[in-house]
């Protein structure tokens, strides 16, 4: 008998500008390439920078065909923590009637179906699931300014009362093994919570940010929370593999030995090739579907923007294949 698959919904944060609107499109039209259980999977965006609303709406007319719902961010939280708070609102959402929450960023895509993978989740125990961190964050520790990196957690760990773990993990990029093994710290390109999670997230993210805030200075201090709240209260995690958070970064695929036809979410934060600000908007689209790219992350990008885009056709409308239930 085939396993029972979760029921999913994605919410990602943005800012109200057209870069940002480019990539929330791609994202649900390789979302509907997927057929159900992705193609109607609820998409919340969170807009942050005091966004006036009815103009979000008038400039994402295409929005009306996908099951995307827009949340405003509160000014008060984009005054004090800026995008942070754009980030940190994702848990203070209505609650969900899905399975699983998945956090994502804006410069992702889900290319193929997530399988089975996931459906350990289905369970009371808050859990939680994502890919390793490329490396260890930038930080400052405002009592510690000197502080190496490698005792960054222990101490993190320790200002937060965390008993220290006995299973540690690398980071996914540290390819000749140099830092030291440390609790699991999720890139936030994709990051799975259940149910249990979410509404540990909703009601104790306030108080881990206003610590952390208080003891560090860091632009990964979203990534650095979720460690801590994760372990403060004990839940089942589980570390993705690299397929599952696949970087258009070469260095990335081969240490984490990554085999294209394996990719499942394409995270396409390198520059090298793209710049993704502007590739999906019209005056660069075309010039990105015609380039000729080495990285092949990025070619598997490419690929996946000639099929939404019906590459050739006149149209600017994306297209789509409604390939039937592809969960599995």
């Amino acid at each position: 008998m085939s396993p029972v698959l979760p029921s999913l919904e994605f919410r990602l944060p943005i800012a109200p500008t057209p870069s940002f609107y480019h990539r929330i499109r791609f994202f649900c039209a390789a979302l509907r390439r997927l057929g159900p259980g992705y193609a109607d999977a609820p998409v919340q965006v969170t807009v942050g920078d005091r966004a006036d609303m009815k103009k979000v709406g008038n400039e994402n007319r295409w929005s009306e065909n996908f099951p995307i719902q827009w949340h405003r961010v509160p000014d008060e939280l984009c005054e004090k923590h800026g995008y942070f708070g754009t980030s940190d609102f994702r848990y203070f959402l209505p609650e969900s009637k899905a399975d699983l929450v998945i956090l994502a960023d804006a410069d992702t895509a889900v290319v193929r179906p997530l399988g089975d993978a996931l459906t350990w989740m289905l369970r009371d125990e808050a859990s939680i699931a994502g890919h390793m961190a490329h490396g260890p964050p930038p930080v400052t520790v405002r009592a510690r300014p000197e502080m190496k990196s490698a005792d960054l957690w222990p101490y993190l760990f320790g200002e937060f009362s965390i008993p220290w773990p006995g299973q540690l993990s690398g980071y996914s990029m540290d390819r000749e093994g140099r830092l030291p093994l440390v609790p699991a710290y999720y890139n936030l390109g994709f990051v799975v919570l259940n149910r249990t999670a979410l509404a540990l997230f909703r009601e104790r993210i306030a108080e881990i940010r206003d610590h952390l805030n208080a003891i560090v200075v860091s632009e990964m201090r979203c990534q650095m929370a979720v460690t801590l709240l994760s372990y403060r209260h004990g839940m089942q995690r589980q570390n993705l593999s690299a397929d599952f958070n696949a970087a258009n970064d070469e260095r990335h695929l081969a240490h984490n030995q990554v085999s294209l036809e394996d990719i499942r979410v394409i995270h396409y934060l390198r520059p090298s090739e793209l710049d993704r600000e502007s590739f999906l908007g019209p005056d660069q689209r075309d010039h990105f579907l015609r380039a000729s790219l080495h990285n092949p992350v990025n070619r598997l990008l490419q690929d996946l923007a000639r099929e939404i885009f019906a590459y050739g056709c006149e149209s600017d409308d994306l297209a789509v294949s409604g390939k039937g239930d592809a969960r599995s």
